[in-house]
């Protein structure tokens, strides 16, 4: 018998975007084929999006994600996403990620890469002398938001590293950025900084 994921269940459905499959992912679509994009060249490695509703954010997130579904369809489908986002809420930890197994929206499950958590988390021990500290069943958004976006510019499937900042200090973010660049090299990857 197989292994369910534990996933952490979407807290922005049918608030911050639309809560329907069908509704989500004609948004999401709307906005990625809204996004006039000039010719890109090269490899995509990281785009810079905002994390507000959909409502308010989509139209410039679509631009981010048109460049991610363009690369996407030229053949350089990442393998690891890597998501780096805030964490608004008062959580114990300088740098957070989920304690689940995946991420759930209404446009399905999105695994985490739990080699590359442990990766991250031993390289952060070394960099900062902490490593990542789990959360469970949090409420965060700016990471959230950005995955339904990726759901439909990936079509095929990708595993998620979720990394969520509380201590946004000059230490942290350099030594943060540091072990990422380690983890990352050992994958086609993408950077998503919400």
């Amino acid at each position: 018998m197989g292994h369910e994921l534990d996933l952490r269940p979407s807290a922005l459905a049918g608030q911050w975007y639309p809560g329907d499959r069908e509704r989500l992912a004609s948004s999401v679509d709307a906005y990625i084929n809204a996004a006039q994009l000039p010719e890109l060249q090269g490899e995509l490695v990281a785009v810079m999006t905002p994390h507000a509703g959909h409502r308010y954010s989509g139209p410039v997130a679509g631009y981010a994600f048109a460049a991610v579904r363009d690369a996407a369809r030229r053949g350089l489908v990442p393998d690891l996403v890597a998501v780096v986002s805030p964490m608004h809420y008062p959580a114990y930890g300088h740098v957070l990620t989920s304690a689940h197994d995946g991420y759930s929206t209404p446009l399905g499950a999105i695994p985490l890469d739990q080699d590359a958590q442990q990766a991250l988390d031993a390289y952060l021990q070394v960099e900062l002398g902490v490593g990542l500290t789990p959360v469970k069943r949090d409420t965060e958004h700016s990471l959230e938001i950005e995955l339904p976006f990726l759901q439909r510019a990936l079509k095929d499937g990708f595993r998620l590293l979720p990394v969520m900042v509380r201590d946004a200090t000059p230490r942290t973010a350099q030594g943060l950025g540091r072990a990422l660049a380690k983890v990352m090299c050992g994958y086609h990857s993408l950077l998503v900084a919400s």
